[in-house]
């Protein structure tokens, strides 16, 4: 208290002012690295809602390809021997699409349970091209076509339906939320393929 009386009226006016201005500085610095923790938070997510939008592409575009798979299989090379390889060429443009983002998308950012999906998803697509051989040749039973199919599409749906899980925001959640559930119920209702 000695100290106070002690000292002049302009460093005490500076001392009454600092302790406020100490504390606007101290939570001012505190809300900038929240708000830019939230800013990568919300780069993240943006990165992962593109991906999930490719992957959802691809996933439909290889279920209609499953779908005249089983329709061209089921009939012995009947039906959609003509519109199989122009589909095939479609899914492939969605996959290529899909890996192209896969090139700039930092999947580390993201924990090991994303990170382990986002590579299960490439692998599931890997047997692809035989798939597809064995299909044109009739050589390979419609059941595990259709089920090589079913799981490609699986592994792709589980990273939309893992974004849900990465928000803080709860709107941004629920639409996420509503997208995985669009796609999972497209899925279930056979995927929208012809001949399915």
């Amino acid at each position: 208290m000695n100290m106070l009386n002690n000292m002049s009226m302009r460093n005490r006016l500076l001392l009454v002012l600092a302790l406020p201005v100490l504390g606007l500085l101290f939570f001012s610095l505190f809300s900038a690295v929240e708000k830019a923790q939230s800013a990568g938070s919300m780069d993240r997510l943006e990165a992962l809602a593109v991906l999930s939008v490719k992957l959802g592409a691809a996933a439909h575009e290889l279920q209609k390809e499953r779908g005249m798979t089983g329709g061209f299989l089921g009939s012995k090379g009947q039906k959609f021997a003509n519109e199989l390889p122009a589909q095939t060429k479609e899914a492939d443009k969605r996959i290529t699409a899909l890996k192209d983002a896969l090139k700039g998308f930092d999947k580390s950012a993201y924990g090991a349970a994303l990170s382990g999906a986002v590579d299960e998803a490439v692998r599931s697509l890997d047997g692809l091209g035989a798939k597809r051989e064995a299909v044109s040749a009739q050589s390979i039973a419609g059941t595990e076509a259709i089920g090589y199919y079913t799981r490609a599409i699986g592994f792709l749906l589980v990273i939309p339906r893992m974004a849900t899980l990465l928000s803080d925001d709860s709107l941004v959640t629920q639409r996420a939320t509503t997208y995985a559930n669009l796609l999972f119920a497209k899925e279930r209702s056979g995927g929208g393929g012809a001949g399915y």
